[in-house]
């Protein structure tokens, strides 16, 4: 019961402690007095008033167990997989990519490019991407569960091959002398 009221800020001196009839220690207010109020010596707007009928409720108090933390499960794979782009930087930039895993209306994959080789050959204009093109990819992929919360996060770490899209054939247009493009 002390070690209760001394974290709730109740002064104790204010107390007489008797045993009750299951033979617990209670707290109850001296000379008879219907109510109590505390406050710390640092915080005297916090004031905290006790009456008889809140002393049973203090005493039969009992501390919260610690907060169990919550597991923690990580796993990591890294495969060679198969890939078109949807969504890049054309400055040739690592992060904010996404690409379809298993063709056109395949699995959206955000990932990050640690190739610097090929990053390298997209801010140079050697490889313009298309929407068509694949890209055979080493590619690894964290999962880290918490709770009921998955966050997964994906590394292009090494491009494998690049194969650009078939040209398309180019439409001759016969508009006469005076078509201008």
């Amino acid at each position: 019961m002390p070690g209760v009221c001394r974290r709730l800020g109740i002064d104790l001196a204010s107390f007489r402690e008797s045993k009750g009839p299951d033979r617990r220690k209670t707290a109850i207010p001296k000379s008879g007095r219907k109510k109590v109020q505390s406050c710390l010596k640092q915080d005297r707007a916090a004031m905290v008033e006790v009456t008889q009928s809140d002393v049973k409720a203090i005493c039969g108090a009992r501390a919260l167990p610690p907060p169990v933390p919550e597991q923690v499960q990580e796993s990591e794979n890294i495969n060679v997989v198969f890939l078109t782009p949807k969504r890049g930087s054309l400055e040739g930039e690592a992060s904010k990519w996404s690409f379809r895993k298993g063709g056109r209306q395949g699995e959206v994959v955000q990932a990050t490019i640690r190739d610097t080789e090929f990053l390298g050959k997209l801010e140079r204009g050697e490889y313009r991407l298309t929407g068509g093109d694949v890209l055979k990819v080493e590619l690894k992929e964290r999962q880290r569960v918490v709770g009921a919360d998955i966050k997964t996060t994906n590394e292009i770490l090494k491009v494998l091959h690049y194969q650009p899209a078939p040209d398309q054939s180019r439409m001759e247009f016969d508009g006469g002398p005076d078509t201008k493009f």
